[in-house]
């Protein structure tokens, strides 16, 4: 129906996202790790920037400023035509003091080329610069003159920028809160965060955590009225300024996770996750994994946000969507093409998940939709949220783990316009 950026989502607990090390046997039974794996490039979250591993095809990263690399292979990373420089060697997290001597001025190149000020993270797209090197490694005063960095300035403003070359002091400031690895208590209490990662589909998990030091974890099949799971509670902690899970049967710890901050854009946290299993076999699946993740915070939504509301949804990539909610739980969904209909409520164990049920007319696969409302207020018109879209294949009313992993799909969304019915 609708062109969908595929932010694959993984859990933060209870099941493996396995980005950083692959099931590939070691020829004697266990496992080995792979090289290659996901990171993100952060100074806020940095979109649109282009990269090449070794010397490969030109990718852009994405809104959580995700790359794909290997680790034994040099980088190089790009705004439009322009290089900012090669890292050696990949690696889950890298930021402008990679670069060495040219790590301040990279800061503020960037964050004066972000075409959606005022909103998280750093917007490189539309930007059209000319394929000249610039000195990255000049001082702060000649930098600013330099002809180039002043032509590269209004092409960014042309494309939706401020025009203005950042401070040094200024960009270095920003540098240093978001790429902050500190992770203490306010980070997480009272907070539901719903995890976003790229990689192989598991399934996608809420994590609640509660002031008191206790949480739970609500998987996908949950979420969608599969009365065999509950929500799995874990006890948590932080220490050293790591975040720790614990997840146990009784008295017995089944499960630890650790979280590990890597960088912060307004509501979206980038952690390195170290998860071990004390209840499984190594010979038979990996007990230690771990991988890089975006963790998004989830506001509370009510049915009246939504009740006797028409909104006309927004992509990144230009597409357009109407969905509208009737205040008696039906609604619909089109793009101006087709139309769905479909049932609507907020998920009755987790008040952060707005949902959408396919009807399933004959012949037609249920599909179902999740809203996450994850900035912004609905009232106000204007928030951003991410959608997903998942099909009933078998037909048999709900999205069934392996119907997940084939089709449930994400985009970030926002109102074009909201008026009520």
């Amino acid at each position: 129906m609708w062109r969908y950026l595929t932010l694959i989502v993984c859990a933060l607990v209870v099941v493996s996202c396995d980005s950083s090390t692959d099931g590939d046997e070691d020829g004697n039974g266990g496992f080995r790790p792979s090289t290659t794996f996901y990171g993100y490039f952060i100074d806020d979250a940095v979109q649109g920037l282009l990269y090449r591993v070794d010397g490969g095809p030109l990718q852009p990263t994405d809104a959580f400023g995700t790359f794909f690399s290997d680790a034994a292979k040099p980088m190089e990373f790009f705004v439009d035509d322009v290089s900012l420089g090669t890292v050696s060697e990949g690696t889950t997290r890298i930021t402008p003091t990679n670069f060495g001597t040219s790590g301040a001025n990279i800061a503020r190149f960037l964050q004066s080329l972000d075409t959606s000020p005022g909103t998280p993270g750093i917007d490189l797209f539309g930007i059209d610069l000319a394929a000249t090197p610039i000195d990255f490694t000049q001082s702060e005063a000649a930098f600013g003159a330099d002809p180039l960095v002043v032509q590269a300035m209004q092409a960014a403003a042309n494309a939706g920028a401020t025009g203005v070359l950042v401070s040094r002091s200024a960009a270095l400031a920003e540098l240093a809160a978001g790429t902050s690895t500190v992770l203490d208590v306010a980070d997480l209490a009272d907070v539901a965060v719903y995890p976003v990662e790229p990689g192989p589909v598991t399934e996608p998990c809420f994590v609640r955590f509660h002031a008191d030091g206790t949480g739970e974890s609500i998987c996908q099949d949950d979420i969608d009225g599969d009365p065999t799971g509950d929500p799995e509670q874990f006890q948590w902690r932080i220490e050293n300024s790591v975040a720790v899970l614990e997840f146990r049967s009784g008295q017995t710890l089944v499960e630890q996770v650790i979280l590990q901050r890597l960088g912060t854009t307004a509501n979206r946290i980038s952690m390195q996750v170290t998860s071990e299993r004390f209840d499984c076999d190594p010979n038979v699946e990996p007990c230690i994994e771990g991988g890089v993740q975006t963790s998004i915070t989830a506001l509370p939504i009510a049915a009246g946000d939504f009740s006797g509301k028409t909104i006309l949804f927004g992509t990144g990539a230009g597409e357009t969507f109407t969905v509208v909610f009737n205040a008696n739980g039906t609604g619909s969904i089109s793009d101006g093409g087709s139309s769905e209909g479909f049932q609507w409520q907020v998920d009755t164990i987790f008040n952060n998940v707005l949902l959408l049920r396919g009807n399933g007319a004959p012949g037609s696969k249920m599909v179902f939709h999740e809203l996450i409302l994850i900035e912004g207020t609905v009232d106000s018109g204007a928030f951003i949220a991410l959608l997903s879209r998942a099909t009933d294949t078998n037909n048999n009313g709900m999205v069934d783990d392996a119907e997940a992993d084939a089709t449930r799909e994400y985009e970030a969304v926002e109102p074009l316009g909201s008026t009520s019915n």
